[in-house]
């Protein structure tokens, strides 16, 4: 395995260092997704995994899958498009491609497409995934109520997690990567052991989906947002509900944890992003500049700054100290479904479109696409 392939982001929106030794790539695939809640509608396009030159995202398109391959080094782009009848592309098996890898594909010709590993073992769309903090696997949530583990390497099934009741909505895996939490529209989180595959607790407590899932840096506590307006913070050791977090109008649509664990940021789809003291649990701001709801929140290593995107098309990033808005970018009316920093004074995000953007967190200015 190519030692940037191990520059993985886990979880969105939790993040880890690009790489900048190699060429960086980015895969957009497309398919099928769940309808938000809070709306009724289903946006075209909605972050499902990233990882360090490899960004998943999926569409509502029916049965066709559209996918992209974007060097940012040399910023062009391939177009493929792969059709399929179940929409069970998810997880794919990293692109074996670029310039360590191209003599691979040395019987082909120069416009020929990379190769790649598809698996279908889910019998419905899926709808999250996140890869281990190796990058040797992945773990994929379905609408089919089962969450599958895959090596990434050989694209073989390394075992199925069932005991859910309805659709996956989100997952998260823990920094130690020894515990991954998956979320359902059954109300319910579960904490499984990823070694064995054991189910280790079932949270119960919310009254609506659980849309999305974020550990805190030292493992101590897993948070789970839902479509139920609440938070709740959880010992992940235990399986306890120790708060409920009460004060978005709307459905929780994305959580971060600041670098030293000591802040908490929670968007949500009433526009709002909060952010809570985790040393006591309380509300200690709200940032309200955005005109439509919250996509995706990241800080930055330092912890310094706190960047939000939203289906408003803009990405507002804050000082989290202050409260302050700094710096508010907009390229064009399309949603940001995706952000994270690559150093603390370097910012990338995804929008509906597809597009990847570098942008100059100090000024705002787009360093390359």
């Amino acid at each position: 395995m190519q030692e940037w392939q191990h520059y993985l982001v886990r979880s969105f929106p939790m993040l880890q260092r690009l790489n900048k030794r190699d060429s960086i790539f980015a895969v957009v695939i497309s398919v099928s997704v769940t309808v938000i809640p809070e709306t009724g509608k289903s946006p075209s396009i909605l972050p499902l995994v990233q990882a360090a030159g490899f960004v998943v995202t999926n569409t509502n398109d029916s049965g066709v899958g559209d996918m992209k391959l974007s060097d940012t080094t040399t910023r062009k782009k391939r177009p493929l498009r792969l059709t399929w009848r179940f929409l069970l592309a998810m997880p794919v098996a990293l692109f074996f491609y670029g310039p360590a890898t191209t003599t691979s594909h040395s019987s082909a010709s120069s416009n020929a497409p990379p190769e790649l590993v598809i698996q279908t073992g889910h019998s419905s769309r899926v709808n999250c995934a996140v890869f281990g903090p190796d990058g040797r696997w992945v773990a994929s949530g379905s609408a089919d109520n089962t969450i599958r583990l895959w090596d990434v390497d050989s694209g073989r099934e390394l075992r199925a997690l069932v005991g859910h009741k309805n659709w996956i909505k989100s997952l998260a895996l823990s920094r130690s990567g020894e515990v991954l939490a998956s979320g359902s529209n059954d109300h319910t989180a579960k904490l499984w052991n990823v070694s064995s595959g054991r189910e280790l607790f079932t949270l119960s407590g919310h009254g609506n989906s659980v849309e999305v899932l974020a550990f805190s840096p030292d493992d101590r506590w897993l948070v789970s947002g839902s479509n139920d307006t609440t938070i709740k913070i959880w010992d992940a050791a235990t399986g306890r509900e120790v708060q409920t977090l009460k004060g978005h109008g709307a459905a929780i649509t994305a959580l971060a944890f600041s670098p030293d664990g000591k802040t908490l940021a929670s968007g949500s789809a009433d526009n709002t992003i909060k952010l809570w003291n985790t040393a006591a649990w309380n509300e200690s701001r709200t940032l309200n500049k955005h005109s439509k709801r919250i996509t995706t929140l990241s800080f930055s290593p330092d912890g310094k700054r706190l960047a939000s995107g939203s289906a408003d098309a803009t990405i507002i990033v804050w000082d989290s100290a202050s409260g302050r808005d700094r710096l508010t970018i907009k390229r064009n009316s399309v949603a940001v479904v995706a952000t994270s920093f690559s150093s603390d004074n370097e910012l990338w995000s995804i929008s509906a479109d597809g597009t990847v953007v570098f942008w100059n967190a100090e000024n705002g200015r787009e360093i390359r696409t």
